[in-house]
Formats: structure tokens, C-alpha cells, sequence
């Protein structure tokens, strides 16, 4: 016969305001609000502080919300507590907060915003009002915020900021005290996160850190510090060299200004819990890493927590026990001489909940009249088997104090998290935690229960047909009115009330059809059959089980980039099983290939065929997918137009390397839908010209022609007035006209003249001499006819005239000013070219 024994405790006294409720499967709730998310302590007058965080729709995400409950669990500042921030750009996740409170119930907050990781730190007094202004003192960027309150009515904050410890004190309206944030140092570049600090005498303070080695893994050290920041010993000590985790902080107790530190550690993949002793001149008197809670090394010591009684001469330690293998938990307690060290409880501590009870301390370990009082929590929370929370005080040999060993704080069959577990007054203890029960969502609830040493309550009882209560009466009925008066460890009345049911045994058969095998409670059965079962409360269970043989159907697929499978949808390549379905097994052997893109560029006029498609507009254009890569097409269509450039040209023109000497209209290059077009007028130029003696003449003389006589052997320079039809070279040399004509330019070819300085008459038997001259010239000739001659200038004037006689005619051209002249013979067809110096 296996009996669920129940305590529910009753309530001595409760006031007309109470809200604290007997039933602990419905608790009082903190907040209405949903929550996942929170932190909680005790006041010196017993109140319950909460502050959490409430889910709100995007962009906010989270606001930081603060509750605080008196010590008979009325809510003090509304239904949902008092904002805190809402400012604090948040992500879909919360990160580290930290929480602490003065002997004035002052509420010290500090959070990260993780939409950026900026910390901040809140001061709020028991009722909500802001004292470090509504948006908190703004530490840039910062984790792990941690904040120790001093009997001052100052505060100091640490925080991570990039992987380095700050530290700031900050007077009590939230002024910075210090000239600039100290940089906490051991000596190494390791990154650094603040663990805990502690207040000590003459305004001192202790600060434990981590010091990160790789990856999560890091060491604690410890450093002591004056009021202004600095560092009193001259060098941080190194409490452990056992691996820790960097953003977590352990638990402690103070004894005036000695600190214990109890924290849990790796060695390899063992796991060990340690209480260190931190006196205030540096020195570790337990020496490195403390002492250990437990000395055997075949469990795995999980989660200390450690307390302390002022005046006592112990510090106790409660830790969570595993398995090598971490697959199930049980609960042990230790408790050390507080100058020594030394182990009361045996090297390898005392059991209370033995490994794979499924029981563990959840919360503090708090000491109420010199004992240890913790939290239970039973069950796997795996919503299979939900968890129940249960408080437990011990004597001081380590041994159940209360009749029933427990007494129940929240026993509603769900999982429960963030769990806390805080003293509030007259011997009361207040459990804390967020829950889903039948209805509202996921919230947070509070239970108390008193811990005196009076035990009264009911024993439920549930038994199958009779059973035997510790009054050794048997009952074969139900019963409700037995009572029986026990006394405690302590000494205390223990008035326990019978409510017993009897219940008439029934059958619960499970039927089950199932592949290869089946396990039921513990067994693993092969082959069809039914089975027999345990009773509880009086129901026996059977099963009648249908075992098949399992097949197997492959699957092979070859898909680019993704491929949805019983509605899972995959990236990667691989084999991939699916549920078994009528004891069929599905197995797909997927291969994924990237999908990719190629892109062709096209500029096209007016229309272009792709994949035997006409496109006549511009756009992206999606073709064909081959091996997992689509063609794309990204097409820019043009109108066709036409640039036409008329031209102007003499004798030849050069367009886009072709050579047109006719004139007509040509069609040259297209670019970007524009075709170019010449129209193009050729103008021919005659620059042929004739010589007699030193006289050269241009042959052409069409109306508006223009000269330029050049010397050929000075570079094709222009010869100054050399600008008429004719020129008489007055030195030997090549020389050449350029013929202009509208636009059209174009020099002759050079003449070599080589009988300058006796010009002839072209075939007419005179002859001019000295010619270039100063003061006369003599014009000979073969007959002795008279004959008239004429003198001009460039200008065209005559400047002088007269008659030829005789053979030799001598002509003074002394007065004439120096420059060229043209001499003109009756008779004589070509004039001569007169030079006078």
C-alpha cells in the first residue's frame, strides 16, 4: 500500500486585511501581470521586495516593474506594482539583474537594456518613488551590474563594461562621488567581472571578481578597497584556482569583516562545491580554494548556498548532489567550524534527500533561531512530473526538525522558475516564484509559512481499504475528527487532526500498440501481452500492450536551397528521420544544393530575343532554373534615333577612318541606338601655280580666293605681304601659296627658285638688275624699240611710269620707300617683282 501524507498548516492568526492564503496550491499572486523573469529579497521589517520584469508588446518588449508585499502579503503599490523603467531599450531577452536593500528599505536595481547592452542602476524607496531620478543613473555600457548599499546612504556599483570591471561610488541622490569609475586589476589583460561586494568597518569595502580565462571559464579573486576606490592590499588574491563561470554570483555570509565565499567549481568535468574564508588583512587562512563541502569525488556537488548566525561558531552550507552522470539530483548538508574549517557533518557531509529523490534547495539558505531553514523543490519539472515547493528547517545535528519534515508552499502540480526564498517577520519564511497554473498565463506567485517550532496541521491521508495512523488505531472508514498531540525536537506541542479517506481498490487498464518495444514503469517490455502493474490509491494498473516489428521506407531527394519534409523544412544536406508512424520509419536521404543566380546584362534597340521570347521594354526578366541556378535577365531597351552632322570639306574628309573625296550622304557607327549620318559637300581647291625666273604665280583666280606665300625651307613659315596672286622670290629657295577659298585651305606644292638677284623677263630678252636694290635698277633688253613701263606698289598705285630707250634703261628707285614693287613692260605678258632695300 503506498499513502500521499500531506501537511496543510494552518493559520494562527490572520488579520482582516491578510492576504496570505492557507492554500497553497493557489498562493498569492505578486503581480497581474504576465512574467518570466524577476528578482526578490527580504527587508529588515519584513517585506517582500520583487522586482520584475513584465512582457509588453514591441518595440519596448520588457518593462522593469517593482512589487512589494507587507509581511501579511497585501500588495503595497497596486495591483501590478510601480513602473521602474520602460526606457531601457530592450531585445526578446532579459540579461543579468541584480538586487539589494538597505536598513532604510531603500530598493537598489541593477539591469541591462539588451537592445545595445547599456547598464543601469535604480534607487527606489519602499514605495516606489524614484531617488536616483525616474530614468535611473545611466552607466553606458555595462553587464552584471552590481550594487552594495553602505551604512552611509551611499551606494557602490561594479559592472562589466567590454569585458573589464568598473566601479563607481555614488552618494544617496546619485551623484558620483569618485573623480572617474576605477578599473579593477589583478596584473593580467584577462577580462574581468565583478561577483559580489561586501561592506567592512571604516567605510572599506571587499570586492570578489572573476577573472575570465576562456570561454565562460574564469577564476575568483578578491581586493580590498578604501572609501575613495583604492586598493588596500598590493595585490588582488586569487581565492580559487578551480574553473567558475563569469557571469554568476555565488553565495555568501559576513562574520564582522571576515567573508565566506560558497561557490561550486570545476575540476575537469567534476564538479565540486567550496566555502572560502576572505579575512580583511588579504590572507586566505583555508588557503586556495577553501574548504570542500564534500571530499569524495563519485557525486557531482551542484549549487551551494551557505548562512550564518551572528554569535555562532559554525557557517552552514546546503548543496544540491548529482550523479556522475548529472541524470538525477538529491540534496546534502555540511557545516563548517567557522575559524577552522573543519567539517562537522563527516568528510563527506550528511544526506537529507538522498540522489534520485528528485529533490532539490531552491533559494537561500536562510538561519531563523540558530537553525538552517531552506526551500525544497520535488519533481523534474519537466511537465511530466510537475514540482512541488515545500519549506524544511533542520536541527543542529543536521536532522528533520518539524514532525512532517516539511511544510508545503506551493504544491499546484505545474513547473515553477526563478524561484526565490526570503525571511519576512515573526518567524516566517516567504517562497517566490513564477508559475503557469490552470488559467492567467505565466505569473508570479508568493506563499509564507511560519517556522516556529509548534507544528499544527492535518495529516491527508489516502489508503485502500483500512489503515493504521501513529495512534495505532486502525481505520476502515473514512475519518476526519481523530487527532493526536506530538511533541517536536524543540519541545514544542505538535496537535496533528486526521483526514483520512478510504477508497475501494479499482482496475486502470492502458492499452498500447507500440513498435519493437515499450517501457511502463520501469520495465521494458518486448512482446505483446498484458502486464501487471503498482497500486496507487488503491487503483491497480495493467497494460495490455500490441508490440509490432518496425519498417523502414527511404527517401532520396535532390532539392536547391530548401526542401519541407513532414512539415519541417530543411537547409542543409543530410539523412533525416521522421517520426514513426504505424511502426513505419521514414528516412530521407536529402541533398541541398545552393541555389544561385545568373545575371545577364543586355542593352538592346528596340526589341531583343532571349530564350526565344521578344522583349520591347526594359525590365528584369526571369528564365529558365538549371542545377539550381536561375537565369535572370536584366534588360535596358532603347528607341532607335539618327544624328546626322553635315560637313563642309576640301578635296577630302576623313569620318571613322574612311576617306570620302566625292560628296553624298554616309552612313557610319551605331552607338546606344543612335546611328550617325554624313552628309558631306566636297569643295576641290586648285593650288597648282607656274614660275617665270624669281615670279611665281597661283593659277587660280576665282573671286574671294585668298594667298600666303610660305618659305618651304623656314618650316612653311608665311612670308610677310607675301599675299597676292604673284610673288618674286628675293632669295633662292623653295616656296609654296597656300590657297584659301571659303573653308577650304590647301598649300601647293614647293618651287625651287635659284636665279635671284637677275630677274628676267620670261622669255622676252630683258633681264632687271640689281634686283633687290638701294637706289637704281637697270632694265636691259636685245632691241632698242621704245617701250612704256609702269612702277606699282602693294597697295596697286602706280608709282611711277616712263619709256624705255636705247638697249639699257637706268631707273632711279631711290626715293621709293623700302618694301616690294611690281615693274610692268609694255608688251610683256608677267610683270617682275621689284625689290628695293
Amino acid at each position: 500500500m503506498k499513502i500521499k501524507l500531506f501537511l496543510t498548516f494552518l493559520i494562527a492568526a490572520i488579520s482582516l486585511h491578510a492576504q496570505w492564503t492557507p492554500l497553497t496550491d493557489v498562493n498569492s499572486e505578486v503581480a497581474t501581470s504576465n512574467s518570466d523573469d524577476m528578482k526578490v529579497l527580504g527587508t529588515v521589517n519584513g517585506k517582500t521586495v520583487s522586482v520584475f520584469w513584465k512582457v509588453v508588446n514591441a518595440p519596448i518588449n520588457y518593462e522593469l516593474r517593482m512589487q512589494v508585499l507587507n509581511d501579511q502579503g497585501v500588495k503595497q503599490l497596486g495591483p501590478d506594482g510601480v513602473l521602474v523603467s520602460n526606457n531601457m531599450s530592450m531585445s526578446t531577452s532579459t540579461a543579468i539583474m541584480k538586487l539589494a536593500v538597505d536598513q532604510n528599505e531603500n530598493v537598489y536595481i541593477g539591469a541591462t537594456g539588451t537592445n545595445g547592452g547599456i547598464g543601469f542602476a535604480f534607487k527606489l524607496d519602499i514605495n516606489g518613488n524614484h531617488l536616483w531620478g525616474t530614468n535611473g543613473i545611466n552607466l553606458g555600457g555595462g553587464y552584471v551590474v552590481t550594487i552594495l548599499p553602505l551604512s552611509t546612504g551611499e551606494a557602490v556599483i561594479a559592472w562589466n563594461s567590454s569585458n573589464q570591471t568598473m566601479m563607481q561610488k555614488y552618494s544617496a541622490t546619485g551623484s558620483p562621488i569618485w573623480t572617474t569609475a576605477q578599473q579593477v586589476s589583478n596584473g593580467a589583460t584577462n577580462g574581468k567581472s565583478p561577483g559580489d561586494l561586501f561592506e567592512l568597518s571604516n567605510n572599506e569595502f571587499l570586492l570578489v571578481f572573476h577573472v575570465i580565462s576562456f570561454g565562460i571559464n574564469s577564476t575568483l579573486w578578491a581586493q580590498k578597497y578604501s572609501s575613495m576606490g583604492l586598493p588596500l592590499w598590493s595585490n588582488p588574491i586569487q581565492l580559487s584556482n578551480k574553473s567558475t563561470v563569469w557571469n554568476t554570483s555565488y553565495s555568501a555570509t559576513q562574520d564582522g569583516n571576515n567573508v565566506y565565499y560558497g561557490y561550486k567549481a570545476a575540476t575537469g568535468t567534476h564538479f565540486d562545491s567550496y566555502l572560502q574564508r576572505i579575512n580583511p588583512d588579504g590572507t586566505l587562512p583555508w588557503g586556495i580554494n577553501g574548504k570542500d563541502f564534500d571530499i569524495s569525488i563519485t557525486r557531482n556537488e551542484m549549487d551551494t548556498k551557505v548562512a550564518f548566525s551572528s554569535g555562532s561558531p559554525y557557517v552552514w552550507s546546503i548543496c544540491n548532489y548529482t550523479n556522475s552522470a548529472q541524470s538525477t539530483y538529491g540534496v546534502y548538508i555540511q557545516k563548517f567550524d567557522k575559524v577552522t574549517g573543519d567539517r562537522q557533518f563527516t568528510d563527506t557531509a550528511k544526506v537529507i534527500y538522498a540522489i534520485g529523490t528528485w529533490k532539490v534547495n531552491s533559494g537561500d539558505l536562510m538561519m531563523l533561531n540558530g537553525l538552517p531553514v531552506f526551500l525544497i523543490k520535488s519533481g523534474l519539472d519537466n511537465g511530466g512530473t510537475p514540482t512541488t515547493l515545500h519549506a524544511c528547517m533542520l536541527d543542529a545535528n543536521g536532522t528533520f526538525a518539524w514532525t512532517y519534515e516539511t511544510k508545503p508552499m506551493g504544491t499546484f502540480l505545474a513547473s515553477k522558475k526563478r524561484i526565490h526564498f526570503s525571511k519576512s517577520s515573526n518567524g516566517k519564511v516567504v517562497a517566490t516564484f513564477i508559475e503557469t497554473k490552470a488559467t492567467g498565463g505565466s505569473k508570479i506567485y508568493a506563499q509564507s509559512v511560519s517556522v516556529n517550532n509548534n507544528n499544527t496541521g492535518t495529516a491527508v491521508v489516502t489508503a485502500c481499504n483500512s489503515y493504521t495512523w501513529i495512534n495505532n488505531i486502525t481505520y476502515t472508514s473514512s475519518n476526519n475528527t481523530a487527532t493526536y498531540l506530538l511533541t517536536n525536537i524543540s519541545g514544542g506541542d505538535s496537535l496533528v487532526t486526521l483526514n483520512l479517506t478510504i477508497t475501494s481498490p479499482t482496475q486502470d487498464t492502458l492499452s498500447v500498440n507500440t513498435c519493437n518495444s515499450y517501457s511502463w514503469n520501469g520495465n521494458t517490455y518486448m512482446s505483446s501481452g498484458i502486464y501487471l502493474g503498482p497500486t496507487v490509491n488503491c487503483v491497480t494498473s495493467y497494460l495490455n500492450l500490441t508490440i509490432s516489428p518496425t519498417t523502414i521506407h527511404n527517401l532520396s531527394v535532390t532539392e536547391c536551397g530548401s526542401y519541407t519534409w513532414n512539415g519541417t523544412t530543411y537547409t542543409t544536406s543530410g539523412i533525416y528521420t521522421s517520426p514513426i508512424v504505424n511502426c513505419v520509419t521514414e528516412i530521407l536521404d536529402l541533398t541541398i544544393s545552393p541555389s544561385s543566380s545568373d545575371t545577364i546584362s543586355a542593352t538592346a534597340c528596340d526589341f531583343y530575343v532571349w530564350n526565344g521570347t521578344s522583349y520591347t521594354s526594359s525590365g528584369v526578366y526571369v528564365g529558365t532554373t538549371t542545377n539550381c541556378v536561375t537565369s535572370y535577365l536584366d534588360l535596358s531597351i532603347s528607341p532607335s534615333t539618327n544624328d546626322t552632322i553635315s560637313v563642309n570639306s576640301c578635296s577630302t574628309y576623313v569620318w571613322n577612318g574612311n576617306t570620302y573625296t566625292t560628296s553624298g550622304v554616309y552612313q557610319g557607327n551605331t552607338t546606344n541606338c543612335t546611328t550617325e549620318f554624313l552628309n558631306l559637300t566636297i569643295e576641290n581647291v586648285d593650288a597648282t601655280t607656274s614660275v617665270s625666273g624669281m615670279t611665281l604665280s597661283a593659277n587660280t583666280t576665282i573671286q574671294g580666293t585668298t594667298y600666303q606665300w610660305v618659305d618651304c625651307d623656314a618650316n612653311n613659315s608665311p612670308i610677310p605681304g607675301a599675299v597676292n596672286q604673284f610673288f618674286t622670290a628675293t632669295d633662292n629657295g623653295n616656296y609654296a601659296v597656300i590657297i584659301t577659298q571659303g573653308n577650304c585651305e590647301l598649300m601647293s606644292a614647293c618651287i625651287a627658285v635659284s636665279d635671284v638677284g637677275l630677274t628676267e623677263f620670261s622669255n622676252t630678252g630683258f633681264t632687271v638688275f640689281p634686283n633687290p636694290s638701294f637706289d637704281h635698277i637697270t632694265i636691259q633688253r636685245g632691241q632698242s624699240e621704245t617701250r612704256c613701263f609702269y612702277i606699282y606698289d602693294q597697295q596697286g598705285r602706280m608709282v611711277m611710269d616712263g619709256h624705255l630707250e636705247g638697249l639699257q634703261t637706268s631707273v632711279s628707285i631711290e626715293s621709293f620707300t623700302a618694301g616690294t614693287y611690281l615693274l610692268k613692260v609694255n608688251g610683256i605678258e608677267y610683270p617682275v617683282l621689284l625689290i628695293k632695300n
